[in-house]
């Protein structure tokens, strides 16, 4: 994985109206990603990343705490697409 640029605006189209856009990451010119959390109906949300606007070509993956481990999740983590908190419980 190259150095990352953020943006706020979106690229790609996406049909999911509960999905919710968090920004868009460019690695090149040619090279760039569309990132969404949904949670539509769905017992744990879901991170998106997109690289177009054609309906299969993105990446997914369920957040739950043993997902953190999976560089898909890790690199939402690092790039500050997720962010990780803990419950107490308090």
């Amino acid at each position: 994985m190259g150095l990352y640029q953020l943006s706020l605006t979106e690229r790609h189209q996406h049909d999911c109206d509960t999905c919710v856009y968090k920004g868009s990451t460019f690695e090149s010119s040619t090279q760039h990603y569309d990132w969404y959390v949904c949670s539509a109906g769905k017992m744990k949300p879901i991170v998106i990343k997109r690289a177009s606007g054609e309906g299969s070509n993105y990446q997914s993956a369920v957040i739950f705490a043993e997902s953190v481990g999976s560089e898909f999740i890790r690199e939402a983590l690092r790039l500050g697409i997720l962010v990780l908190t803990v419950d107490t419980g308090h």
